[in-house]
């Protein structure tokens, strides 16, 4: 499989997944909240106190130990929640954007394959065109979105033709 139709499929598992991906989103954004929520219980930890004895403090240094520690596994998971959200909003946001660029019959019939799984003949049928109609304009809907998501690759294609 050359390159561009192997971009063209990776397009087209992204615009399958589109609604599980705002879905995931979603979960994501509420996790975060549920991070900061318990990062905003947690600023009570006892003060450590130390007595007059020369070898250390009292037993309440491992509370705050325990307390520190748990506030620190708290804000490791809530920067990774953060950098798996931004880089889901970072694949949905391409593919709107991408989407934006089409004509709009285009952009619907995008929308009602890949996210309401209509077939290509309800599709066709709707506008009273043929069921071949329909995926012709709906591939090269793709092809279209597959270029403006991986513009790397087609630019190093354009670079190879004019470096000859």
């Amino acid at each position: 499989m050359d390159e561009n139709q192997e971009c063209v499929e990776r397009t087209k598992r992204l615009l399958r997944s589109y609604n599980a991906l705002r879905v995931t989103l979603a979960n994501q954004e509420a996790g975060i909240k549920i991070k900061q929520y318990e990062l905003g219980l947690d600023t009570a930890a006892p003060i450590a106190k130390y007595g007059d004895a020369p070898r250390g403090g009292s037993p309440e240094l491992n509370a705050v130990e325990k307390a520190a520690a748990r506030r620190i596994a708290i804000e490791r998971s809530l920067e990774c929640l953060q950098a798996d959200a931004q880089k889901t909003r970072y694949v949905i946001d391409t593919i709107d954007r991408s989407l934006q660029a089409l004509e709009p019959f285009l952009q619907e019939i995008v929308r009602e394959h890949y996210f309401g799984r209509i077939d290509w003949r309800r599709i066709g049928e709707k506008r009273n065109y043929s069921e071949r109609w329909a995926r012709q304009k709906g591939q090269e809907a793709v092809e279209r979105i597959s270029k403006m998501i991986f513009w790397k690759v087609q630019q190093m294609e354009l670079d190879f033709l004019f470096t000859e």
